[in-house]
């Protein structure tokens, strides 16, 4: 078992990783357009990121067994949204995009990720391309960069969304007893399957993509069975996510 284990695991980082280099390859050669037309630079790493995020996507649910069932309200294709998702498990932000390459171009997703992401070959270099906004979870040290990231997606082609989890952090029973503490301190509801969202992010979101974001979705994931990407590599993940969905048009969250 452990040899077919380390067979399928080399299988799936090889299909992540040739792949990968070329587009990022692509993505260098990319620069050199976007003196003349940000625009155009934009669609073609738009497109590049696009024909790589489906491998994981792919790895995960069909090579790795991870079913995911969607509930809650109707999401058609095409909208420029603001996505909000609760961090609950090592391959969560795989279902996020599982469900963006289902309505929008994988290329077209933002994310609010940790600068540590940077360092990470070929996807962080990619995440860089792809216009991720980078934070260190400082809200002193992130607010300029933040700000600025989320102006320059005023005129980034459309649709495209761009997702917060605004728990700022991976739920474990451990940040569950400090956040319901906070809760109790604080004269706020405790929350038993989510931590406490950070609210910052998601209000200069609305302040400042305003008038270009359409919808807003509320987005819950429940996993029958916790599972890693490792696990997923192996061929078993063998899970069912639930994701629960509402979706807000933006006028009525200003």
């Amino acid at each position: 078992d452990s040899t077919l284990d380390l067979i399928k695991v080399s299988f799936g980082l090889l299909l992540i990783a040739v792949p990968g280099l070329v587009i990022n390859a692509l993505e260098l050669l990319s620069l050199l357009v976007y003196p003349f037309s940000r625009y155009a630079y934009r669609l073609i790493n738009k497109v590049l990121i696009s024909l790589h995020w489906p491998i994981l996507v792919w790895l995960t649910e069909k090579w790795g067994n991870v079913e995911i069932r969607i509930y809650g309200d109707n999401i058609p294709p095409g909208d420029t949204a603001l996505g909000l998702l609760n961090h609950r498990s090592d391959i969560d932000w795989i279902i996020g995009f599982a469900f963006c390459g289902r309505k929008c171009l994988l290329g077209g997703l933002k994310v609010i990720v940790k600068t540590g992401h940077k360092l990470i070959p070929i996807f962080g270099w990619m995440e860089q391309f792809a216009e991720f906004i980078f934070v260190k979870r400082n809200w002193q040290q992130d607010r300029t960069g933040l700000e600025k990231g989320l102006k320059n997606l005023n005129d980034y082609p459309r649709p495209f969304w761009f997702i917060i989890f605004p728990e700022g952090t991976r739920y474990n029973a451990s940040r569950k007893e400090d956040s319901q503490k906070w809760s109790r301190e604080n004269n706020r509801p405790v929350l038993e399957h989510v931590l406490w969202p950070r609210a910052r992010a998601f209000q200069m979101s609305i302040e400042l993509l305003g008038d270009t974001l359409e919808y807003c979705y509320d987005g819950t994931m429940a996993f029958e069975r916790d599972v890693s990407f490792f696990d997923a590599l192996r061929g078993r993940g063998n899970t069912v996510v639930h994701l629960r969905l509402r979706r807000y048009p933006m006028a009525e969250l200003r």
